[in-house]
């Protein structure tokens, strides 16, 4: 132990032009909180005690650099305790980095970080005005709590009205569950009925076809017995020109009858040509000009025909393809899937009212249990601000706070907004606070609309507490991330 005449420290002791830091007190040493000081009196460094004169002169004696708690000496060593305590007389105390010590710069309000004479002692102004925005703290926080206590009721009338609405949903879907097994077997039965008089349809249609078939063969033998001769050819027929040799059926390309040609594509006079091929008939001789063959063209759309034909009667359709043979009647069987039993029907048309019914309460009970269970805080202090939106304008831009849902920016003047991040939760921390795995001083609204050139917009909101609910200020830290201070009387406490 140095002895007591030892630990009485002059005040000032220059090395050089640099002072020795000691405070002439035995409890007090530049630098060290008071109630520190005493550690100091055996002190050691790096395995080896120190004389207590190398203590604050401005060398770094020590590894660590403990030795120089109130100088600037050893700011640049990497040690856990790089604090300058300032008493602050008159004011609170306070700690800055020994790098700021004997800068020129006063930053101890009473000067201690600096030469005597460089700083005057500001305390008293500081703690004035650090005591009048004490104050007003209080009396907003007062205001905030005075506040609260509206939005806890509201909150409270929020969730007990959920909660009655969720055990209806509930004991609704029960009731359901009931009628449809009821309405289930009621359905059975109806539809098995109604199986066995579809069949009873189709064996009576299936007997219809039989005399229906029988009818018909009936008119069937009538009429080849009383079959006339066909009637003679009308006197056009007796007209018609004298027959031309065929050639060959020229195909042609576009639909177009004197189109360009598609010789490959080319036909036997035999051959029907059927609709959908345009050409022409070449025929021999053109009774015009006898040294020329005879054309008669067809565009796509006409009745099927041979070229034999058409040379024959020099361009007339032949009247047997003018008129398409008669369809055979057929007897439609009647299998009865049409039919319907109105009392399956009816049963059919409940159980699926009572099926969708039951599917839309569903959601709802999953809409309202995940809106329950969802973190407010300390009992539910935000919940009553669920959904409810604050606007800011700051610059060009309005910004839009809906909590619990998302936040946006829009331009004052023009069209179009950009979305700055969706709800995700209040952010969730490791350790026990305000009581829950949340800190609710902090929402995060993340995956919002993706920057030009830059990340996906996301928003920090940090709550705080206040009179009223509204957003004070809001920042871009940087590029597309938004960081937003939001005051309201929930997080008074």
């Amino acid at each position: 132990m140095l002895s007591a005449a030892v630990q009485h420290f002059v005040l000032f002791v220059l090395i050089g032009s640099s002072a020795l830091l000691l405070v002439s007190s035995t409890t007090t040493l530049r630098g060290v909180a008071p109630e520190l000081t005493s550690s100091w009196t055996d002190f050691k460094c790096d395995g080896n005690a120190l004389p207590l004169h190398k203590v604050n002169d401005n060398y770094c004696d020590c590894t660590d650099g403990s030795d120089e708690p109130g100088t600037s000496a050893c700011s640049f060593v990497d040690q856990e305790n790089k604090a300058f305590y300032c008493p602050n007389t008159g004011h609170l105390p306070t700690q800055i980095f020994r790098s700021q010590v004997d800068d020129g710069i006063c930053d101890c309000c009473d000067g201690s970080d600096e030469m005597v004479g460089v700083c005057q002692n500001s305390c008293a102004t500081v703690a004035a005005k650090h005591a009048s925005e004490t104050k007003e703290r209080e009396e907003r926080r007062q205001q905030g709590l005075k506040a609260k206590e509206e939005l806890l009721v509201e909150s409270k009338r929020i969730r007990d009205e959920k909660t009655q609405e969720l055990e209806n949903l509930r004991a609704r879907v029960n009731e359901i569950d009931i009628d449809l097994q009821h309405l289930e077997e009621i359905k059975k039965d109806e539809e098995a009925l109604e199986v066995t008089e579809r069949e009873a349809i189709r064996q009576a249609s299936l007997a219809k076809k039989v005399e229906w078939e029988k009818e018909q063969a009936e008119k069937e033998a009538t009429a080849a017995a009383t079959k006339e001769a066909p009637p003679p050819p009308p006197v056009e027929e007796a007209l018609k020109p004298t027959a031309l040799e065929c050639v060959s059926w020229r195909q042609t390309k576009d639909c177009r009858g004197d189109g360009e040609r598609e010789e490959s594509q080319d036909r036997p006079c035999t051959e029907s040509i059927g609709n959908g091929a345009s050409g022409f008939c070449e025929c021999q001789p053109d009774p015009t000009e006898p040294d020329r063959p005879a054309m008669f063209p067809f565009h796509c759309d006409h009745i099927s025909f041979t070229c034999l034909e058409v040379c024959r009667d020099q361009g007339l359709p032949p009247a047997t393809n003018s008129e398409q043979p008669a369809q055979k009647e057929e007897f439609k069987v009647d299998e009865g899937k049409d039919y319907e039993r109105e009392g399956a029907k009816d049963a059919r048309s409940k159980y699926s009212a009572l099926s969708n019914e039951k599917i839309d309460i569903e959601r709802k009970i999953g809409d309202i249990d995940s809106f329950l269970k969802a973190a407010y805080g300390p009992s539910d202090a935000f919940l009553a601000l669920r959904d409810k939106c604050y606007e800011k304008h700051s610059g060009e831009y309005k910004y839009t706070l809906c909590l619990f849902k998302g936040v946006t920016q829009a331009k004052t003047s023009g069209y179009g907004s950009s979305n700055l991040g969706n709800w995700k939760s209040f952010k969730e921390q490791t350790y026990a606070s305000w009581g829950g795995g949340y800190d609710f001083s902090i929402m995060i609204f993340d995956s919002g609309d993706h920057c030009y050139s830059g990340p996906i917009r996301s928003t920090t909101v940090h709550v705080i507490c206040g009179p009223d609910s509204a957003v004070t200020d809001i920042q871009e830290p940087s590029m597309c991330t938004y960081s937003m201070t939001f005051q309201t009387p929930a997080a008074c406490e």
